[in-house]
């Protein structure tokens, strides 16, 4: 189990991540895996690393491009061994070139977990490999050296949401901690940083004038260490949330899709806090979700129809796009359906997790009033979708999403209930 856990780790983070480099990378250097303590036997330190990314977009797709300084002080004998950067299980990096004191190193591309002899074509498809860069590097007594290594990193992806990232754990094996590691982040060609939807780590991190800069100081990197990058390669998040706010009359997808986005908004900046300004508008999100609910005959009543949204390419002919936008209309929205009934009433414990931190928030507190009341309803079995009762067809989903909404109830009831008394 341990092996089979370790395989699919190396493969969730492989393919559009760079790292730091690692000493006798063919033994026991960490890679991607993290490895904690120094390599036995390396008595060669980073001193200090300067790690710049330019995250951009080209005709050919999007890069990262990686220029890595590494400052090394050797505090025993002179010493030579092989060190070498980490790949992953994909041949995605472009360009490697490896200088030590202006010295540029004849490289070799190697793979610490080969696929074995004999095996067919789907086994080697299931295999995960683990290439790596390597060269001979020679450090003289008790003195300093500094490795320079640039490359590009591929980071396609099958969606227009995409993850990379640079991996600072790689770079535990070397002696002693890192003394101090500076990586900075920029963007170029046709990507900005507001097509970011989140940066980490949020500590050690400075945002200013659309590049980030983390800071280190005496450095035992893990994992929670590493350089975590997601974007949107098509929209900026400013122009997704025009964009979602332009559609929330024609579709409610759009309209849940803003509350995501929003609740997220700060980690684009790499911020642990909402302003007080995203906090607002996070608020007025959820609470249009409620914006045209009704109360009749003891029943609250939410529309039950929508126009499904449906991806359609900017050059689809205009008949083509009339014919599928009229089968996506007047359609039952989300919460009509039973599987998507419990993610409805989640809503009542965005609210709630809400009015937790912000206590003082009169409109978060209103929207939870709205949103406890809805869940109520539901309880009761005067929760409408126009004239249909919203519930599940299936026991299983029905007792899901009672059993959700319950827990939800529970925790607003706390919340709420000091207000009233």
């Amino acid at each position: 189990m341990r092996i089979a856990l370790t395989l699919l780790a190396a493969a969730a983070c492989a393919a559009p991540l760079a790292a730091d480099m690692g000493p006798k990378p063919r033994t026991t250097a960490p890679g991607l895996q993290f490895h904690a303590g120094d390599v036995k036997d390396v008595n060669v330190e980073m001193t200090a690393e300067e790690v710049n990314l330019v995250l951009r977009k080209t005709e050919g797709g999007d890069r990262l491009d990686v220029t890595a300084t590494f400052h090394m002080t050797n505090l025993g004998d002179a010493t030579s061994f092989e060190v070498g950067f980490p790949i992953g299980p994909y041949k995605n990096m472009t360009g490697f070139k490896a200088v030590t004191d202006g010295t540029e190193h004849t490289l070799k591309l190697i793979d610490r977990r080969p696929a074995k002899d004999g095996v067919n074509q789907e086994e080697a498809g299931m295999h995960v490999h683990d290439y790596w860069y390597v060269w001979d590097a020679s450090y003289a007594a008790q003195a300093k050296a500094t490795h320079v290594v640039t490359y590009s990193v591929d980071t396609w992806h099958y969606s227009e949401h995409r993850r990379t990232g640079y991996i600072l754990h790689s770079g535990a094996g070397w002696k002693n901690a890192i003394g101090k590691a500076v990586v900075t982040l920029k963007f170029a060609d046709k990507l900005t940083a507001d097509h970011l939807r989140s940066v980490g780590p949020v500590g050690n991190l400075e945002f200013r004038d659309d590049v980030f800069t983390w800071t280190f100081e005496n450095l035992e990197p893990t994992a929670a260490d590493n350089i975590t990058i997601s974007y949107n390669t098509r929209i900026t998040y400013t122009d997704e949330v025009a964009l979602l706010r332009s559609e929330r009359e024609k579709y409610w997808d759009s309209r849940t899709e803003l509350v995501g986005l929003l609740a997220g908004g700060h980690r684009r900046h790499g911020r642990a806090e909402r302003t007080a300004a995203e906090l607002d508008e996070y608020v007025a999100a959820l609470a249009d979700l409620l914006s045209e609910l009704k109360e009749e005959d003891g029943k609250l009543i939410m529309p039950g129809k929508t126009t499904e949204k449906v991806g359609m390419p900017d050059d689809m002919d205009e008949e083509t796009r009339k014919a599928l936008e009229a089968i996506a209309s007047n359609r039952p929205r989300s919460y009509c359906y039973g599987h998507s009934i419990g993610a409805f009433l989640d809503f009542i414990g965005v609210a709630a997790g809400i009015v937790e931190a912000h206590p003082e928030h009169t409109a978060a507190r209103e929207a939870l009033v709205k949103w406890h009341k809805v869940g109520q309803a539901f309880i009761d079995g005067k929760l409408y979708a126009d004239d249909a009762k919203i519930e599940a067809r299936h026991k299983g989903d029905q007792r899901d999403a009672m059993k959700r909404a319950s827990q939800h109830m529970d925790r607003a009831a706390k919340l709420l209930t000091p207000a009233a008394e």
